[in-house]
């Protein structure tokens, strides 16, 4: 149990602890509880690049991968890929979870196969961005295609436009190559 005496002494000690009273000590001792900044309303914290962040966020969301290619790439789109491609993954692509049956029936495929649409995919992923979509359209103007521009801006979101390029417009799609 805490006395009188202890008692009166935090009183008189926390008079003396008032916090900061400068507008410079109130924004650094606003940061003192930061822990990881997951739910912060502000991003960039002051005296760090927010080039660098943006940086940062398009390497981590151009690295590759089967799961983040196929949950990012409509489903009509991946539909109409493994149509073109003449393969029957016996997948209702319209099922709810159609993403992770996709996938299961994706890597069930014979390794040859399952290689040659990795790399394809692959290569989507790489150029599914703006610079990625910008390059394919200076490429269509050499090809003399006037509608390609329209066409590609009909359609939301960068791994769709890619997917639709693989599948009409293989005069384009060397662009690939010459990204590299």
């Amino acid at each position: 149990m805490t006395s009188t005496e202890q008692i009166e002494a935090n009183r008189k000690n926390a008079t003396l602890s008032t916090g900061p009273r400068s507008e410079q000590g109130k924004q650094v001792s606003r940061m003192n509880a930061l822990r990881h900044g997951l739910t912060a309303k502000q991003v960039v914290i002051e005296g760090e690049d927010p080039e660098e962040l943006d940086r940062l966020l398009e390497a981590l969301f151009n690295q590759y991968s089967p799961q983040q290619f196929l949950r990012r790439t409509p489903n009509e789109f991946l539909e109409n890929y493994f149509a073109y491609k003449g393969i029957d993954l016996e997948v209702d692509f319209s099922a709810p979870k159609a993403k992770e049956i996709i996938f299961q029936a994706l890597i069930n495929l014979p390794d040859a196969q399952q290689a040659e649409i990795e790399t394809e995919f692959q290569n989507i992923n790489a150029l599914a961005c703006e610079g990625g979509v910008a390059a394919l359209i200076d490429e269509s103007r050499h090809h003399i295609d006037d509608d390609f521009t329209e066409t590609i801006a009909a359609i939301v979101g960068f791994h769709a436009k890619l997917n639709t390029v693989v599948i009409k417009r293989h005069d384009i799609k060397n662009v690939e190559s010459k990204r590299n």
